[in-house]
């Protein structure tokens, strides 16, 4: 199991210590705006003929204010046809899943994007993908940042 405590002690560390930290985590770790970090970035892998997949990560904040991921870009457009972020919820005892205008990332803190909570939604996929096959997105932050992400296709 995942220790994210130890994981935001370390990322904390790396930033306070001045660590590479493409070398420290490895390369699917990118930076925005000097305060948003990324890791674990993965796209579901589906089966032939699907359209729909998701993609989930982990959003760290080092910053002393909570900032907003308010959209995904395709930059070459060859991935899908649009890219949603979405929210599962216990509503009445039962899992309902809606579009979210943003996910929130609280000021020195972190969020997964994970099955069963905040992930986005990867509709209208333009061909099938591959295991091990890499990505690239782009990240829209609400301070006006944008991040450039390499996620990979994984069977989760």
């Amino acid at each position: 199991m995942f220790d994210w405590k130890l994981a935001l002690v370390l990322f904390l560390s790396f930033n306070l210590l001045g660590c590479d930290k493409q070398q420290a985590v490895g390369d699917n770790l990118n930076k925005a705006s000097s305060s948003i970090s990324v890791s674990n970035a993965r796209i579901r892998a589906m089966p032939p003929g699907q359209k729909v997949t998701a993609l989930f990560m982990d959003l760290f904040n080092s910053s002393l204010t909570s900032v907003d991921l308010i959209a995904v870009k395709d930059p070459a457009g060859a991935l899908a046809s649009q890219i949603e972020l979405h929210q599962n919820t216990h509503v009445d005892g039962m899992m309902k899943m809606a579009q979210v205008d943003k996910i929130t990332i609280p000021a020195q803190s972190h969020v997964s994007l994970q099955t069963g909570g905040y992930h986005l939604m990867i509709i209208g996929l333009k061909k099938t993908l591959q295991v091990d096959d890499k990505k690239e997105l782009e990240l829209v932050f609400s301070d006006g940042s944008r991040l450039v992400i390499h996620p990979l296709v994984k069977k989760i």
